[in-house]
């Protein structure tokens, strides 16, 4: 089967040169679409991601980065969530060519293993009839030492971000579980989530979020000698107001490709 990657990024340079090469080896066509939509106008990064997709060695012709800047006459539908964003993807997802038979939209700090893409495979060939994957994520804050717990879980349901491809098939920002609802679980795989890594990139991101009450005097004073069977700071460490989380010790393994002295800086 023929794979796809397709990602939306502003920004992001410390997750690519982790996760392009990965990408790279792995699937047959690669799509960014590098726009900081928070910016007006709209402008490509400003901390080399652009460059680095750009200049990324490609002799097997997969990579497509997207320059597309005006983009306020674009479609916002399907996609729910931030209006540009779900124009990026609406625009990106045209750019899929008709003989790929998976699509994926992992965000550029989002990470699998590479067993994930057999299994998905194997479901998709036994099960005509589902049409996406949904897999359980950890969610790492502040290093990779640690993890969010959600009201006591050390996981939780991502959106979907592997479907099967068919010719024609238009893909909104964080709608695929709506638009493909045909969906089977995968439990012995995991998106593992750096959302909420590094000081700098989380300051950066910050104008994004409506960071609820205590999250950041917990962030700025946080002492991991506390953290041990309970959890830390609980409920405010999550962006999302609506999200209860506080934070664990992470003793599990991660993808075998990524370089942990440089995820987190």
């Amino acid at each position: 089967m023929k794979h796809c990657h397709f990602m939306i990024l502003s920004n992001e340079i410390l997750f690519l040169k982790q996760k392009i090469p990965f990408l790279y080896e792995n699937f047959d066509q690669l799509i960014f679409y590098d726009l900081n939509i928070y910016e007006t106008p709209p402008c490509f990064s400003t901390d080399g991601s652009h460059e680095y997709i750009k200049e990324f060695p490609d002799p097997e012709n997969k990579i497509t980065l997207i320059e597309k800047t005006d983009i306020a006459a674009l479609p916002i539908a399907p996609g729910v969530s931030n209006v540009n964003k779900r124009r990026m993807f609406i625009h990106g997802s045209t750019y899929v060519k008709d003989d790929i038979d998976v699509f994926w939209c992992t965000d550029a700090d989002e990470f699998f293993n590479t067993s994930l893409i057999g299994k998905t495979e194997g479901i998709f060939k036994a099960h005509a009839d589902i049409d996406s994957i949904e897999l359980n994520q950890y969610y790492f804050w502040k290093s990779p030492k640690f993890i969010a717990c959600f009201d006591g879980h050390p996981t939780r349901k991502g959106p979907i971000r592997i479907t099967r491809h068919r010719k024609g098939n238009i893909y909104g920002h964080c709608s695929l579980a709506f638009q493909y609802p045909s969906c089977f679980e995968i439990e012995d795989e995991m998106l593992y989530h750096f959302s909420c890594i590094g000081d700098n990139r989380m300051k950066i991101k910050s104008p994004q979020y409506p960071f609820k009450g205590n999250y950041w005097e917990t962030w700025d004073n946080f002492d991991e000698s506390k953290v041990g069977n309970g959890l830390y700071g609980y409920p405010y460490m999550h962006p999302n107001p609506t999200i209860h989380a506080g934070i664990a010790r992470y003793d599990g393994d991660y993808p075998d490709y990524i370089d942990l002295d440089k995820i987190g800086a």
